[in-house]
């Protein structure tokens, strides 16, 4: 099992708050150290990073936990220990620590020493704390928790689905596959078996999609906010854009964008010969070439990224390294697993997890490639600098790693220019270079519950 490893994972930064042998399995384990945090005196600067320092901690101890947990029920979401260890946590442990939470947050707010601190440290923090208590109703708790089974309910289906195809059973994921086939009859028949399939689940879908709208609004309605969209966008912590700006955006797509797809798929019906393009139609290469397959198996996938990694930077490849010697690439593709790809950090020890549900294709490669990004950036919000600033006042480098393509930084700038090359050093076939300048992008993992920090896609 990809996950056994987890607490066992090498432990390089000693705890200074939270009781050394401590094993987090109930609230009640942590529970006085919440208390103690309360009872704290902040009436100088001093008192307050200290005090920061060690609910840092005892967060970085928790939210390892939870993403252990998260972990486990994505990768096999029919384990049943896995689930009772999910619904555990969001059933009791959550709604009993997002009280005492808040009350930590409106502790820190109230403290006299909180104006003496350095904004330039403590100002991403601040600000995120003063939005959390905008967003705190207890109300939204037992909603939150229904939320996020919800979202688990959504996994274990997803992860039920497979295609009898070919004389095969196959999940969703390896059907693509057959999208990319020169064969267009052949594409027809797997995308129909696909979606017929898919409809099978169409009432129980459709009926997760509806709770989860209703519980969404209800959300928001509880803070006052017109719609959950203005919700969303509070507890992600976006400051530097608005929904208007989304919306100023989409209405650019649409002017500027969609006019060149439009050009694009003319382009593609006119090479393929085709009278009218159909779904089945949009991924094969147009010329009719075989299909891209850079490799064979996640062996083969983690050697080339491997390599790619280390001829971008050697201090990347050795981060790389480091994640597959120690089990934290959980890439293939299986039958019952949740669907996606993910890296999610885990807090305490520092490190980074990636999950993702490779099947041999191309773009296999560049998830990885992007994962890997946010991992790098998982590393670089570590070592003993980490220890001088709060969990949440790392902003953009740790807990809020999942906002606005914090893997830019760490691997797209320096990637693209040397794709080529880095191809060939992984012996990647030529024609393959094309799938390198993709490496990075995407938005957050929607909130519907458990959401570990520096959890993103």
């Amino acid at each position: 099992m990809p996950t056994d490893t987890l607490e066992t994972l090498p432990r390089q930064y000693p705890r200074q708050f939270v009781p050394a042998e401590l094993e987090v399995r109930s609230f009640d384990d942590v529970e006085p150290l919440f208390n103690k945090l309360l009872a704290t005196e902040l009436d100088t600067p001093e008192a307050l990073e200290s005090w920061l320092r060690n609910l840092s901690e005892l967060e970085a101890v928790i939210g390892e936990v939870g993403s252990r947990i998260h972990i486990r029920s994505t990768v096999d979401t029919t384990n049943p220990e896995f689930k009772k260890a999910f619904l555990d946590w969001v059933e009791h442990f959550e709604p009993r620590m997002k009280p005492i939470s808040h009350k930590l947050n409106e502790k820190f707010r109230a403290a006299p020493a909180r104006a003496k601190l350095a904004r330039a440290t403590y100002g991403i923090y601040e600000r995120g704390v003063l939005t959390r208590l905008e967003l705190f109703h207890d109300k939204n708790v037992p909603l939150e928790t229904e939320l996020a089974k919800l979202t688990n309910q959504y996994d274990e289906l997803q992860g039920t689905i497979t295609i009898p195809f070919q004389g095969a059973e196959h999940t969703p994921q390896a059907m693509a596959k057959f999208q990319l086939e020169p064969d267009r009859q052949l594409r027809e028949q797997a995308w129909r078996a696909t979606a017929e399939r898919r409809l099978a689940e169409h009432d129980k879908l459709n009926e997760l999609y509806d709770k989860q709208i209703r519980l969404r609004e209800q959300v928001a309605a509880n803070l006052g906010l017109p719609d959950y969209r203005a919700y969303a966008f509070k507890s992600f912590l976006r400051f530097d854009y608005t929904p208007a700006d989304c919306d100023d955006f989409a209405n650019a797509v649409e002017r500027v964008v969609m006019p060149a797809v439009k050009r694009s798929l003319e382009r593609r019906r006119n090479d393929m010969k085709l009278e009218k393009l159909r779904p089945w139609d949009l991924s094969v290469d147009p010329q009719g070439r075989p299909p891209l397959k850079p490799f064979s198996d996640v062996e083969r996938l983690k050697a080339g990224c491997s390599t790619i990694f280390h001829q971008v930077d050697p201090e990347l490849g050795s981060q790389f390294d480091t994640m597959r010697e120690l089990g934290l690439l959980d890439l293939d593709n299986r039958k019952g697993k949740a669907p996606g790809g993910y890296q999610s950090t885990l807090n305490e020890v520092r490190l980074p997890f990636i999950f993702m549900n490779a099947v041999g294709v191309d773009s296999d490669l560049r998830t990885l490639l992007h994962e890997g990004g946010h991992a790098f950036h998982a590393f670089a919000a570590a070592g003993p600098a980490a220890d001088r600033l709060p969990q949440r006042a790392h902003g953009v480098l740790r807990s809020r790693q999942h906002v606005d393509g914090a893997a830019g930084p760490a691997a797209h700038g320096r990637v693209l220019p040397r794709r080529r090359a880095q191809a060939r050093a992984a012996g990647i076939p030529g024609r393959h270079h094309r799938v390198f300048p993709v490496l990075c992008g995407g938005g957050p993992v929607p909130a519907l519950g458990l959401h570990p920090q520096g959890l993103h896609d």
